[in-house]
């Protein structure tokens, strides 16, 4: 080809790159669909170093098109990080702006794609005119094909570009781009095997097959070894659009009708059979036709469509007939209950660190550029264990379980869902509803926002167990959201249980306690489980309880015990949990042995009985369970006369169990009745019962608290050090 012709070519190419851009970036702009949410969500955590994921916390494979998302987030990326060069005050690039950039991406994309129609057709020996008409109508149908950052076109220009590689016979490079088109889009795999397919008639294909599978391959092995929950849920909720149908007719209908007159190139062919072959798997896979998002439909019927016009074949005349009435029927435009939910994400406010759990779109935060934590939907959708949860109906455990900041539902979905954010057994996480003074654009009438009114922590590691229950129950794990707690807080707590035999009959109970060291329950809760729910065979329960006002510091244990037609068929205790004093540490202090610290002495005297109570904290924590000694022993000797020796708080609170930044009241009574008249201090301390083993330093392994002195009269002074 002579240069001046490559030049113009080029030049050409630019044209329509630029012009397309701009002219499909403005509809963009306005236009909404319910997935381009998840494509900037995921694009949003990936720029932010969460990962490809849909929500920061959850390791949920989110997606079968990643390709879009790394684009997109990783240009976002790069923009956030020279932002932060010329301006260190800018931390990130609020979500608004994921938006904006993804439109003005997807227009440049849409760009790329009609420039290399343009180059291909081209390379067919299409005239001018011809590329033009074919362009023009592949614009004019975008209410059919146009999709906000959608990614079928992304994958489509990979295939194209793999199209013209295998024509000039660079076949492993042909391979490599069919297989990036893969991970753009799971459904140019058929445009990759249906060229593969075509290319065995040539000598070096086997360079094709070589690497097609490589970019898949990887993709794959990555989601194995990083995602905890892989296609769960992502094929769940597909429904059946009406619209969606008519599309596919009206698009097959024109494609099939005359394609035998027309597919005079095989490449062309290629692409006809994708096109086809991807609305017949749409119907038998997911039950749905994403005709919305697919471009190789209108990209053949476009160029079989500008064949006829040039040609001025009759078939023209009804195919442009249909092809306006497609563009009547269906323009592009946002669903209006789309529409409502982004009134809604303009009016309603959640704070930056906040889950929030909702029973609408996840366009209900469209426009909260500060949320950056997790989004809920009672639905499922995104959440395979929302999913789980809701075919046995578990509300209560997937609120108690996730435990959002923030829930905004109707009433009447609470109604069918049987749910009660105010019944005991969510009462512990307290939460409540704020009041609305009017309908703020985008509500509906009986709309509630609730907040959680009391922290809760992060459900974490799991602990193994395997308890066996009873003969047909084992209790495999636990997992706590926090170990210490403060009164008036709640715990959260999950339970792993196995079926070992058949499953139930009746429904089960279950009585979780937390009981002190003698046995006696401080708080118990008693969830009930109907059968079916135990025909999974290993399931999760979640419980939340709440630590008594009146609660003093110490360690409790977990009990759990299982009730089967009124009887208790089987218990265990499980775990521990820490009761914390609410007092923080004062500045001054008496005196230190090793990493203990004693802060303050309150000593009162009742006849012959003298109570020490000594304020304790550490520097660090402590790793053995020492006993306390209080000891009165007279001045200038060894033994004592009086001692109060015990485990810190009776044995309530073991000293392995202390915490820096914590302090612990430790009581503890001598008996002076049988004490001779005489000078003493009063010393206390710590060793190891069995081994006698004192808690030493430098200094010493005791403190001397105080002078006492008794007289012959039994008259006793204290003179605290």
């Amino acid at each position: 080809m002579p240069i001046k012709e490559r030049v113009f070519n080029l030049f050409l190419t630019i044209t329509i790159m630029a012009i397309v851009s701009l002219v499909l970036f403005f509809p963009l702009r306005d236009y909404v669909r319910t997935s381009d949410l998840m494509t900037y969500r995921i694009a949003y955590n990936f720029a932010n170093g969460h990962g490809i994921v849909f929500n920061p916390t959850e390791n949920v494979w989110p997606t079968l098109s990643p390709l879009w998302s790394i684009l997109l987030g990783g240009m976002i990326g790069i923009i956030e990080l020279l932002g932060a060069i010329i301006n260190p005050e800018v931390i990130q690039v609020p979500q608004s702006f994921y938006v904006w950039f993804a439109s003005a991406l997807t227009a440049a994309i849409y760009g790329l794609l009609a420039s290399s129609i343009f180059y291909w057709l081209r390379a067919e020996n299409y005239s001018l005119l011809q590329i033009g008409i074919v362009i023009g109508l592949f614009i004019a149908a975008h209410p059919v094909w146009l999709g906000m950052r959608s990614a079928v076109p992304l994958a489509l220009l990979f295939v194209m570009n793999a199209l013209h590689a295998a024509k000039s016979e660079r076949y492993s490079l042909s391979g490599f781009l069919a297989g990036i088109a893969i991970l753009a889009h799971p459904t140019a795999i058929i445009g990759g095997i249906l060229l593969g397919l075509y290319l065995f008639q040539q000598k070096s294909s086997w360079r094709y097959w070589r690497v097609i599978w490589l970019p898949l391959a990887l993709w794959i092995a990555y989601a194995a070894l990083t995602y905890d929950v892989l296609l769960d849920g992502l094929l769940a909720h597909r429904q059946f659009v009406i619209g969606d149908y008519a599309q596919a007719l009206i698009w097959s209908g024109l494609l099939l009708g005359f394609t035998w007159t027309s597919l005079r190139s095989s490449w062309l062919a290629i692409l006809a059979t994708w096109a086809v072959l991807e609305i017949a798997l749409a119907v038998l896979i997911i039950g749905d036709v994403p005709t919305i998002e697919s471009p190789i439909l209108a990209l053949v019927g476009s160029i079989i469509l500008g064949q006829w016009i040039i040609q001025r074949q009759w078939q023209a005349f009804p195919a442009l007939a249909v092809w306006f009435g497609v563009y009547l029927l269906f323009p592009i435009q946002t669903e209006a209950a789309l529409k409502t939910d982004l009134a809604l994400s303009k009016t309603i406010y959640i704070p930056e660190r906040a889950d929030l759990l909702h029973d609408r779109s996840d366009m209900i935060i469209y426009h909260q550029d500060d949320f950056t934590d997790n989004i809920y939907r009672f639905d499922g959708t995104h959440s395979p264990f929302i999913l789980t949860e809701t075919e046995f109906g578990n509300y209560e455990s997937i609120v108690i379980a996730l435990a959002p900041e923030f829930i905004y539902v109707n009433e009447k979905t609470l109604e069918n869902l049987a749910l009660d954010l105010r019944s005991d057994t969510l009462s512990p996480l307290r939460y409540r509803r704020e009041i609305d003074v009017q309908l703020d654009p985008g509500q509906r009438e009986g709309d509630q926002l609730w907040f959680r009114d009391r922290s809760v922590g992060e459900l974490g590691d799991t602990i193994n167990l395997n308890i066996t229950i009873n003969p047909d129950i084992r209790l495999k794990s636990y997992a706590l959201d926090r170990s210490r707690l403060a009164p008036n807080e709640p715990l959260r707590l999950r339970l792993d249980w196995e079926l070992v035999d058949d499953y139930p009959r009746y429904p089960i109970g279950l009585q979780i306690s937390l009981l002190d060291i003698e046995g006696i329950p401080l708080v118990t809760v008693f969830p009930s489980y109907e059968a079916r729910t135990w025909a999974r065979n290993q399931f999760s329960t979640y419980h939340a309880l709440l630590i008594p006002s009146e609660a003093q510091p110490q360690v409790v244990r977990i009990g759990v015990a299982v009730d089967y037609r009124a009887a208790i068929v089987g218990s265990a205790e499980i775990g521990n949990v820490v009761i914390r004093s609410t007092e923080t540490p004062p500045e001054q202090f008496i005196g230190r042995i090793s990493e203990a610290i004693l802060y303050d002495v309150d000593i009162t005297l009742n006849n012959d009985s003298l109570t020490t109570t000594l304020l304790w904290g550490i520097r660090a924590p402590l790793k053995r369970d020492y006993q306390v000694f209080v000891h009165l022993i007279p001045v200038g000797e060894v033994q004592p006369v009086a001692t109060g020796d015990s485990a810190p708080l009776g044995g309530r609170f073991p000293t392995s169990y202390w915490h820096p930044d914590e302090v612990v009241f430790d009581p503890h009574t001598l008996s002076l009745a049988d004490v001779p008249a005489g000078q003493y201090e009063l010393k206390v301390g710590f060793y190891v019962l069995g081994t006698f083993e004192r808690l030493r330093d430098e200094n010493g392994d005791n403190l001397t608290i105080a002078q006492i002195t008794i007289d012959e009269s039994g008259e006793i002074r204290i003179e605290p050090n």
